[in-house]
């Protein structure tokens, strides 16, 4: 079999690990990889704004030329297109017509603030279309057939989100890595106001933390956490907040399984989706952040508690088949013929 994998495919990134499972899971097959990632490094900020903004401009043209110069001449059992908003609808009805089975794969919401006209129009080339955004279901049905949507979870990485430090080593307190967002601005305000400890990393962060210079509460990490230095340091707090961005109705986030698979008690917000992955014994859901900060407060004087709560959701996170190797088995059994 011959497979092509067409996304970004940088260190610590989610795609490069879907990439690096469908190789694994594809056993023997000849796995060639179009990295959208180095494309992006090579263009200014500018350039990047233009296509995420608007689907024009230098950027968008280096993608579809690489796409189309390196698959010349090529034939393909498979092409996965990962998160393929920059990918022109003449590209991708080539790409269609060199190999058996065409698959696109967002883990993001394609209808919102980040929507796409060449994605859209892309879509009817595509043989299955798969999202993790349920929200999003009745969109993708208004312009494909139902036969060739698939939804999922997001999910994590059994090689590299593990349970690495014991219990006894992890710190008090709270732990986000992620982008700043008013809405977050509030909640880790809740944290820190409460003499809650929180260590914090992420882009967007350096108003709120000039605010709050002289808090002793706050810690601010850093802008990029990937990879080993991602799972160090959630693994290395007892609780972690797993946020939802409100710049769309996101119910569930890759964090949702990420933090319990590592072994660290997750802090969330309670909705239907993550309800139907854990139970409250499992997870620590809020409904408002007064309710957040006193089961802050609750678990870390009562640590015994805290403990079998996270070996409980540390169970749940990752023997119910929300690792990627589970999920990107099941869909290859579904869009291979």
């Amino acid at each position: 079999m011959k497979v092509l994998y067409i996304g970004q495919y940088n260190n610590g990134s989610t795609s490069r690990m879907r990439g690096e499972m469908l190789q694994k899971l594809s056993h023997h097959s000849k796995f060639d990889v179009i990295d959208t990632r180095v494309l992006m490094d090579q263009v200014t900020r500018f350039w990047r704004t233009m296509s995420f903004r608007f689907n024009f401009g230098v950027l968008v043209q280096k993608i579809n030329t690489t796409i189309l110069s390196q698959t010349k001449g090529e034939n393909y059992d498979l092409i996965w297109v990962d998160k393929g908003t920059y990918i022109k609808p003449t590209t991708t009805r080539v790409l269609k017509s060199i190999c058996k089975t065409l698959v696109h794969f967002t883990p993001d919401m394609a209808f919102y603030s980040n929507k796409s006209r060449l994605f859209i129009k892309s879509l009817p080339y595509y043989d299955f279309v798969i999202s993790t955004k349920f929200h999003e279901q009745k969109f993708y049905l208004d312009l494909i057939d139902e036969s060739k949507l698939l939804m999922v979870s997001q999910g994590y990485s059994k090689e590299l989100h593990q349970n690495k430090i014991s219990y006894s080593n992890k710190s008090d307190g709270v732990v986000f890595i992620g982008l700043g967002e008013l809405h977050r601005y509030n909640i880790v305000q809740k944290l820190i106001d409460n003499e809650i400890p929180v260590k914090l990393a992420g882009y967007k962060w350096d108003r709120f933390v000039q605010k709050n210079q002289g808090n002793t509460s706050l810690n601010f990490v850093g802008n990029v956490l990937l990879g080993e230095d991602y799972v160090h340091l959630i693994g290395g707090s007892k609780i972690a907040l797993g946020l939802l961005s409100k710049r769309f109705p996101e119910l569930h986030t890759t964090r949702t399984f990420e933090i319990p698979a590592i072994g660290t008690a997750l802090l969330t917000e309670r909705n239907s989706e993550i309800e139907s992955f854990y139970s409250d014994d499992e997870v620590i859901f809020y409904d408002s952040l007064d309710e957040m900060a006193q089961k802050v407060k609750y678990y870390l004087n009562n640590k015994d508690e805290l403990e079998a709560l996270s070996n409980r959701g540390h169970k749940r996170a990752t023997t119910s088949g929300y690792d990627y190797e589970s999920i990107l088995s099941g869909l290859l059994s579904k869009v291979m013929v």
